[in-house]
This record gives C-alpha cells, sequence and structure tokens, in this order.
C-alpha cells in the first residue's frame, strides 16, 4: 500500500453524492465511526460540541457510519439490528443531538475481535452475527498511516502518539475499539 490523502479516496455522502470527503481537502478533520442507539452515541451532544466551537474554514468533524459494533446487547431498541445506511446515524444525529456535521454512507471499518468475544459470536464476526467486511479503502488507510506513525514513533508511552486506550491490544489503532473511534487528520488528509 501507498501513502494517499485521506480527502482523496471515493466515499459517497449519506445522500448518495459522490466525493464526500474531497469537501474537507484544506480543513483539518476529526474522522469519527458513527451508528446509533449504543452507549457511545451520546458522544454526538460533545461532537456538536467541538463543531460548534471549531467547525469552520480549518476544522470540521466527519461522521463515517459503521455497523461493525452494532447488535444486541450493544446496539438498543430498534437500533438492536444496526443500521441499514449512513443516513440513519445521519437522521439520529440530527434528531436526537441536534447534530451538523456531515456523514457519509456507511462503511466497514478496521473491526476486532473483542464485541465478538463479548457476544459469543464466533471471530472475524460483528456483533449481528455476520461475517466482517473488508474494511473500506479510507479505513485501510488510516490502518496503514497508523502502522507507518508506530514504525516511525514507536509504541511506547514515552512518546506524543502513544494511547492508552488504541494500546489495549488494537495495534495501536490499526484495528478499532468500537463505536465512535476517533481519527484527528490533518487538512493535507493525513493521519
Amino acid at each position: 500500500m501507498t501513502l494517499k490523502s485521506i480527502y482523496d479516496i471515493e466515499l459517497s455522502s449519506a445522500e448518495g453524492k459522490d466525493n464526500f470527503l474531497q469537501q474537507f481537502k484544506g480543513k483539518a478533520g476529526l474522522i469519527v465511526n458513527t451508528t446509533v442507539g449504543c452507549g457511545n452515541a451520546n458522544q454526538m451532544e460533545i461532537l456538536q460540541w467541538l463543531q460548534d466551537r471549531y467547525g469552520g474554514d480549518d476544522f470540521q468533524i466527519i461522521a463515517i457510519p459503521t455497523n461493525d459494533y452494532c447488535g444486541p446487547g450493544i446496539t438498543h431498541g430498534k437500533w438492536s439490528e444496526g443500521i441499514t445506511c449512513g443516513a440513519d446515524s445521519q437522521n439520529y444525529g440530527r434528531d436526537v443531538y441536534g447534530t451538523t456535521f456531515q456523514f457519509s454512507e456507511m462503511v466497514a471499518s478496521n473491526p476486532n475481535d473483542l464485541v465478538a468475544s463479548t457476544l459469543g459470536v464466533e471471530p472475524g464476526h460483528n456483533g449481528l452475527g455476520q461475517p466482517n467486511k473488508t474494511p473500506h479503502e479510507m479505513y485501510q488507510q488510516i490502518a496503514y498511516q497508523m502502522s507507518r506513525l508506530q514504525e516511525i514513533y514507536g509504541n511506547s508511552p514515552t512518546h506524543d502518539f502513544y494511547s492508552w486506550w488504541l494500546n489495549l491490544g488494537f495495534y495501536g489503532g490499526v484495528q478499532m475499539g468500537g463505536n465512535f473511534e476517533k481519527y484527528l487528520v490533518d487538512k493535507d488528509g493525513y493521519v
């Protein structure tokens, strides 16, 4: 794999418009995998606060819906079977938390097997018992960029890129820990 700007990757908006990520070129972005009805969904309120406070010409929250961490015991109520598309996450955010930031289509991320083991489903499957899909190119590029950062800076608490949470066996961000995982990218689209 070669290093590539996140903003040059093809991805549609929740409404189906092409080139979703290109609108963020020249801005720092906080990429967040979103869903609905889980214990982390209330983070949308904080993400909206960040968008209100810092959003504009230099920074944007970028929501990328995924179903990789959904299922009974994780997502609740009518959402116990996950979302069907990116618009589900977008509408939920707008209706429940008043979000104004942008949402993409639903894609596959870089899940780990913590959900599978917690819910007793076969490894390599999501909380709905469905086989994990191949991660979208954007998440493959994020994983690649995170692994390159580890090669350069190592993986210890003595450097500025160390994250206690990301180093709980998730390979420093190469695999994700759950819903609402966040990646900060610079104005050129690099982690």
